[in-house]
């Protein structure tokens, strides 16, 4: 009796962050080659929720509750993309296309190394 307390304790709690929770999911590619971007970071901006993308470009973040947000993605060298989601108890699917930022050129960089003896 005890043991089924128990289960149904732990059932219980557990079950409304399930029915809260949905995936957020989705593929990084260049806009003019579409091929993937690897690395591209996904953020669920003004949350600690991030993620990065796969060999493959794609990107999955389980158990995001429910809400609206603003979702960024980064990649080195790429315009930064942002848009709205509500998430609710379906999954969702952004097929996103990220393009150079070709502004970020860079003219000259200077190491400099400091030696206290």
């Amino acid at each position: 009796m005890a043991r089924n307390f128990i289960y149904l304790t732990i059932f219980g709690f557990l079950l409304p962050f399930h029915i809260s929770a949905a995936i957020l999911k989705g593929q990084i590619n260049d806009i003019k080659t579409g091929e993937p971007l690897i690395g591209a970071t996904i953020l669920l901006k003004n949350t600690r929720i991030a993620t990065t993308s796969g060999l493959d470009g794609s990107f999955q973040i389980k158990n995001i509750p429910s809400g609206e947000y603003q979702v960024q993605v980064s990649y080195l060298s790429y315009k930064t993309y942002i848009t709205k989601v509500k998430i609710e108890k379906e999954d969702v699917i952004l097929c996103i296309s990220l393009e150079e930022n070709n502004q970020q050129n860079l003219n000259e960089v200077i190491i400099s190394i400091w030696m206290n003896f």
